[in-house]
């Protein structure tokens, strides 16, 4: 269904297994027909450029929004007001790229995708409408999700806990992305969420795409991560 290209020359176990949270009432329970996905600026490197307009093709129904770096400070401004100060002094662009993701589909819903995602068919009716959906990690070592590919439903409380935790290793000083407001974060906002609801909601994990192929090696130290029947 996607490949991702992984940069690095590393190799890494292209897990597809979505993790379906728990679910909650929501004031909409519907996953809203949008892709988001995220740049510096409206104009795309080859590459990406050739990736997006997959996403084009696999699903030609639904509104694609490529946020940059302006409309994601626009957001934040906006909407979440309280937040600003937090997400201004977030050392490095990637934490303001990363925190930003949540924002998004707190407001907005849909689908999240990484620019080095590779669409090879359309998995919409895979995914879960009423929860939000992570993949799993490929580096099952380091953490348990990756914020590279996510899907919600709009207002899910999913996504303020994740600001909670942000704010909260902010002021610890941690200079390090992948706690402060990637992967690892993400990982300790679904164990609170976990937490506060486990005594009225179970978890399902579900295989939400098929097996993936051995990964063939492209390029100068890339490799692609993929998976479906492309």
């Amino acid at each position: 269904m996607v490949r991702r290209y992984v940069h690095g020359g590393g190799e890494e176990d292209p897990c597809v297994i979505l993790d379906n949270l728990a679910p909650i009432i929501a004031s909409n329970p519907r996953l809203p027909r949008i892709i988001h996905q995220q740049w510096k600026t409206e104009v795309l490197p080859p590459e990406y450029a050739r990736w997006r307009d997959g996403i084009y093709a696999a699903f030609p129904e639904h509104e694609y929004v490529l946020w940059t770096d302006s409309m994601m400070e626009e957001l934040i401004y906006g909407d979440y007001p309280d937040f600003l100060d937090v997400y201004s002094s977030l050392p490095h662009p990637i934490m303001r790229v990363d925190a930003a993701r949540y924002f998004i589909l707190h407001k907005h819903g849909g689908l999240y995708v990484d620019m080095d995602y590779e669409v090879l068919a359309n998995f919409w009716d895979r995914l879960p409408d009423d929860v939000p959906a992570i993949i799993q990690s490929f580096s099952h070592h380091l953490e348990r999700t990756q914020n590279s590919l996510m899907s919600s439903p709009p207002k899910h409380e999913l996504w303020p806990i994740a600001w909670d935790v942000i704010v909260r290793r902010t002021l610890t000083g941690s200079r390090d992305p992948i706690y402060v407001t990637g992967p690892r974060m993400l990982d300790e906002a679904i164990r609170i969420y976990h937490h506060r609801h486990h005594h009225h909601h179970h978890i399902a994990t579900s295989s939400s795409y098929p097996p993936p192929r051995p990964p063939p090696r492209i390029g100068s130290g890339s490799s692609p991560a993929r998976t479906g029947n492309a």
